[in-house]
């Protein structure tokens, strides 16, 4: 089989679900749990990035609730209108200029598992706080091509991942489709939600 190399899971996920997404809440499950958090934080000044949520609702709902300093959307595509487009393995930011990290549904759609580590280190490296995760666990779309679909995993290897690249789960919510985390480095927090 010959595979386009230009060709990234991401823009499956753009294409099969987010430009279909009828999800109405203002806010995903992993930022529900990281309000847990921050609503015991009023001084708590947010330095927010966001990789995922093609409508971007978790940066508006964290925005319009909480004092934000700046906040940073990317994207694979422009077609989102993120403000940096760039592929989660190589981020375009210094050592620890955020303090809030989201990754929203992405994890399952990168090209394969052996980027999983290289964008959670990633995160560690761009965050000095909390790093929301989200997966769900989807076999995709009938109509979709064999690269196309996502990466198919265990909750125990991604929790394994998690305890491997010591970070510590400090929220969390897991179901059979999804995992939602908030997630601490050791010495701090990190959120994970597989949702």
């Amino acid at each position: 089989m010959v595979v386009n190399v230009n060709y990234c899971r991401l823009f499956a996920l753009r294409k099969y679900y987010c430009l279909h997404c009828s999800n109405k809440s203002p806010r995903s499950t992993g930022v529900k749990l990281l309000e847990q958090i921050l609503d015991n934080k009023l001084s708590f000044e947010i330095k927010l990035f966001d990789y995922g949520c093609s409508t971007w609702r978790n940066t508006k709902y964290i925005c319009s609730k909480y004092r934000v300093k700046y906040a940073i959307r990317c994207d694979i595509t422009s077609i989102t209108k993120p403000d940096i487009v760039c592929y989660p393995t190589h981020l375009p930011f210094r050592n620890k200029v955020f303090n809030v990290v989201l990754l929203s549904h992405i994890l399952m759609f990168l090209n394969n598992k052996n980027e999983w580590k290289v964008v959670l280190n990633e995160l560690k490296r761009i965050c000095k706080k909390y790093i929301v995760i989200e997966t769900f666990h989807c076999k995709g779309k009938s109509r979709m091509k064999s690269f196309e679909k996502p990466l198919q995993y265990t909750k125990e290897e991604l929790l394994n991942l998690i305890n491997d690249l010591k970070l510590r789960i400090i929220k969390k919510k897991i179901d059979k489709l999804m995992e939602c985390l908030v997630v601490v480095l050791l010495t701090r927090g990190v959120l994970f939600c597989e949702c």
